[in-house]
């Protein structure tokens, strides 16, 4: 979590490229649309990792550890209390931009 106003709002957690997929995998397992919610920001409507399941795991470890190495690269966002939406973190603070919710 990082300690902004937006995400103290919100209480995002992180998600990194490695944990989205894992979780889109999993969902592929019991449904077999092309496009999951997992996949796809609720606010802007645009995949949240462009083409996230055609990634070699390869190149999902060089994405992993430069989002380790630098965690505010980390792009991919869920609320603490809403574990089945994932939202582009930019989306996010841009929704909640300039709004008078935290005194």
């Amino acid at each position: 979590m990082h300690d902004t106003p937006v995400s103290e709002l919100t209480e995002w957690i992180d998600i990194t490229i490695k944990e989205l997929h894992s979780i889109v995998k999993e969902e592929r397992k019991h449904h077999s649309t092309d496009n999951d919610d997992e996949e796809i920001c609720p606010i802007c409507r645009c995949e949240l990792y462009d083409d996230l399941l055609s990634l070699t795991d390869s190149q999902l470890e060089t994405e992993q550890k430069k989002q380790l190495d630098d965690p505010s690269s980390i792009g991919v966002v869920k609320f603490k209390d809403c574990c089945d939406h994932f939202y582009h973190k930019d989306c996010t603070q841009g929704m909640l931009a300039g709004k008078e919710y935290i005194k």
